[in-house]
């Protein structure tokens, strides 16, 4: 069975996040049903969410994103990684906040598999475990959405495959709208990151009319997997970026199996 716990945030980012009163999310498959569950922030003391939340499968048999989460699981550790980077890159704040969210679907199937990684759906073939958050930066518009995924021993690569493609595959992120008021388009981005795997990929053009620029990076650390997407109005610092994906991916590194 699934869980689910739900951490206090703020409120959405311009044309980034899903809108105020969000949450930090996490979703995972327990590994110790019988275990303690885990209190939301912002719940008052003593209270605790045990009960599940059922959402649809998407495919038959697979994993479902569902409800409340067990203390002491896999979840919560890969979790609390998002809860405690105090080295963001300089102009970031600490605190995680909702999920990013693209403000619209693209009509690329491709982009839309990594743009589901950052929002916390990842490739499910061997998942275990997924969180996702976002941190704003100094700009206006600016955020760096944030996807972790934990995998089966030895199957995260087969995942970060399927991601690294559909980065490749993903040339234009749009939904069609007049003069190319929602349209951004794709050019390599060479942005090593430290760890097993990495891939990396740059977007440019406007959304919602306005000048707008993404940086999308896939990474594989052991049998987990970072997606980040940095992005704003003005184009996001390449270093930045770098640094970010580099402390996530040494942070997700030190986890235990």
């Amino acid at each position: 069975m699934e869980m689910r716990i739900i951490l206090a945030a703020v409120c959405g980012l311009f044309l980034t996040a899903a809108g105020c009163g969000g949450a930090l999310t996490i979703y995972a498959v327990p590994a110790d049903p019988g275990g303690p569950a885990v209190a939301s922030q912002g719940e008052s003391q003593g209270e605790s969410r045990s009960e599940p939340r059922s959402e649809p499968r998407s495919e038959p048999g697979g994993p479902r994103y569902g409800a409340a989460v067990r203390a002491g699981t896999p979840a919560v550790r890969l979790a609390a990684v998002l809860t405690r980077l105090d080295d963001l890159p300089d102009g970031f704040s600490t605190r995680a906040r909702t999920p990013w969210r693209p403000p619209f679907r693209p009509r690329s199937r491709a982009c839309r598999t990594v743009f589901d990684a950052v929002s916390g759906r990842p490739p499910r073939d061997g998942l275990l475990t997924t969180a996702s958050a976002a941190f704003d930066g100094p700009h206006v518009g600016e955020v760096a959405g944030v996807g972790l995924a934990r995998y089966a021993g030895g199957t995260a690569a087969g995942p970060f495959l399927r991601l690294r493609e559909a980065l490749d595959r993903c040339r234009a992120v749009d939904r069609g709208t007049a003069a190319g008021a929602d349209r951004l388009t794709a050019h390599d981005l060479s942005l090593p990151v430290t760890a097993d795997e990495s891939a990396a990929r740059g977007l440019v053009g406007r959304m919602g009319g306005y000048p707008y620029e993404m940086r999308l990076v896939v990474a594989r650390s052991g049998d987990a997997l970072v997606t980040i997407l940095h992005a704003g109005l003005a184009e996001p610092d390449a270093a930045r970026t770098r640094a970010l994906a580099d402390l996530v991916t040494r942070e997700v590194g030190t986890l235990e199996p």
